[in-house]
């Protein structure tokens, strides 16, 4: 259960920015015109946080679905911020942004099921005599 405090944590952190008025948001023109960069990172980091967690509470699941689940979860959570985030002054609900956002998941997921079965194979590795 460790390992979902993190996501669950994070999770709430992208509800409280989406949450923030546009009016009370630092306006700089570097921050918005890397807008899709940092929706694609906040979400790879969400799918990567629950590839974690996923991996510590079903270790049966394979690779490719541990990424397809990692991934439409974050996904999916990114496409329900948008719309929550569209009830905040001032904000927008963009089918841009959720598309970085499953851009995003798909790489953090993906580079985190990487990891893993690296790390998996340096273990197995580790333990031939």
């Amino acid at each position: 259960m460790t390992r979902w405090w993190p996501v669950l944590a994070y999770a709430a952190l992208i509800l409280l920015v989406s949450s923030i008025p546009a009016s009370s948001m630092p306006v700089s023109q570097t921050l918005w015109s890397l807008d899709k960069v940092m929706h694609c990172l906040e979400y790879a980091v969400l799918a990567a946080l629950l590839s974690r967690a996923l991996a510590a509470s079903a270790p049966g699941l394979g690779p490719a679905a541990l990424w397809a689940a990692a991934m439409l979860g974050a996904a999916l959570f990114g496409a329900v911020d948008e719309w929550y985030q569209s009830f905040t002054p001032g904000r927008l609900s963009s089918r841009y942004d959720a598309l970085a956002d499953a851009a995003g998941a798909v790489a953090g997921a993906a580079l985190n099921g990487l990891w893993l079965v690296r790390r998996k194979g340096s273990q197995s590795h580790g333990h031939r005599s």
